[in-house]
């Protein structure tokens, strides 16, 4: 693989009216995978640059690999549903801490939307109503804060039938049947978002210190042997699924892969539009709202899938709308009235599950790849799996933040016990 040059603007002007000032050299990083992970870690990379010229501040170098493009992959295929919320109503672990990280990350992005040229929406703030129907779940929903009174536990609403049915006109629920509603989750359009985000770390690049730069490589990495010749300070392996096909890292990460397709629905003119207000839905299927007219319906999970198996093939469409119209129609039966345009697929990488939950993994893997002989310190990002959106923020920001202080002490021990695992893999 050849150099990766920076770009810079050429001026010619003579050398005897002009005195050369030299800045010093950035420190290079390269992240691969432009999805939640990727972007998010070349973000507060990024930060890392101060804007005072100082002893201790320097350009920062970021190119972000990824052949797909921003949101490519799993990432692009998401629903979107933003909430730190279990689903019996506890705050994941370091769920407060996540949510703050995401909803920082989220307001960068926003402000970003004119850089896009387009007036489309980031995100969607109209909550997330969980309708419980599972006699467990009515049990353990009944137990917060003794009851379903409609007061905020924890930021949650516990809602009674009618107070939920009235919420979302066509809702289906048992006799006994309750809502958990989140009065502040959110539903990002994950495509839109992410290309927000990266267009802010192009911007921050431009306006920051002499020598910043921010650059999307589209372009296939193979083998982190590829990246180990071009120079780089660290490398940030944040490509999901596919970790697992990098030759130093195959066999060695304690991952599970999860195949899922969503469904694009849009609802004819002849049907009343969603409610306005009417909140997003999950349960047996979720719903995430785009717009009166428009919701995406997730989504499948195959178990027994490759790293890439994303494409979805004719053999199977019928098969998975079946699936998820009659899984929504459960609590949903108007769900009936709209038309699927469109099937995505995706494939997660799933990490073990601790007594804490399900926790991604972050930390050094120099140990991991150390046959490469280079002087570049190598990172990973990976096993977000369905809580890629909710934890983005918060690994983005601990490890860019250990990366460039070559200190992993900065990551939270609980996301690198992964280390442990994979030497028994």
């Amino acid at each position: 693989m050849s150099a990766i040059a920076p770009s810079a603007a050429s001026s010619s002007p003579s050398a005897s009216a002009v005195t050369s000032i030299r800045f010093p050299s950035p420190r290079r990083f390269a992240v691969v995978g432009a999805g939640f992970a990727g972007v998010s870690v070349a973000w507060h990379l990024l930060q890392r640059c101060e804007f005072q010229h100082t002893s201790s501040s320097g350009p920062v170098s970021v190119d972000l690999f990824d052949e797909a493009g921003i949101g490519g992959g799993a990432s692009g295929v998401s629903g979107g549903l933003l909430h730190p919320y279990t689903p019996k109503g506890k705050f994941l672990w370091k769920g407060k801490q996540g949510w703050q990280a995401a909803l920082n990350l989220l307001d960068v992005a926003e402000a970003a939307v004119p850089l896009t040229g387009e007036s489309k929406p980031i995100a969607w703030r109209r909550g997330i109503l969980r309708p419980l129907v599972a006699e467990k779940h009515i049990r353990d929903a009944r137990k917060l804060d003794g009851g379903c009174d409609g007061s905020r536990i924890e930021g949650i609403r516990c809602l009674e039938r009618p107070v939920a049915k009235a919420m979302v006109p066509g809702l289906e629920l048992p006799e006994n049947g309750l809502g958990l509603y989140i009065p502040d989750g959110i539903n990002l359009h994950p495509r839109t978002y992410l290309d927000a985000l990266w267009l802010a770390c192009a911007d921050f690049a431009h306006n920051a210190c002499p020598g910043t730069r921010a650059a999307l490589v589209k372009q296939h990495v193979s083998s982190l042997a590829e990246l180990s010749r071009e120079g780089y300070n660290a490398v940030v392996v944040c490509t999901g699924s596919k970790a697992v096909l990098l030759p130093e890292l195959a066999g060695k990460l304690p991952l599970s892969m999860c195949r899922g397709v969503v469904a694009d629905l849009e609802l004819p003119s002849e049907y009343e539009e969603y409610h306005s207000q009417a909140p997003n839905l999950l349960s047996h299927a979720w719903l995430a709202v785009q717009g009166a007219r428009k919701i995406v319906l997730g989504a499948t999970k195959n178990w027994n899938s490759g790293p890439e198996c994303e494409e979805v093939s004719l053999q199977e469409e019928t098969l998975v709308q079946d699936e998820l119209l009659q899984r929504a129609a459960q609590f949903y039966p108007l769900i009936e009235r709209w038309k699927v345009k469109s099937l995505r697929a995706g494939v997660r990488a799933m990490p073990p599950r601790t007594p804490l939950g399900a926790l991604p993994l972050a930390g050094c893997i120099n140990e991991l790849v150390k046959p490469l002989q280079s002087e570049t310190q190598w990172w990973l990002i990976g096993g977000l799996g369905s809580r890629g959106l909710m934890y983005h923020g918060l690994l983005g920001e601990r490890v860019a933040a250990a990366v460039t202080a070559g200190d992993e002490s900065l990551i939270p021990e609980e996301f690198k016990k992964f280390a442990a695992v994979s030497a028994q893999v």
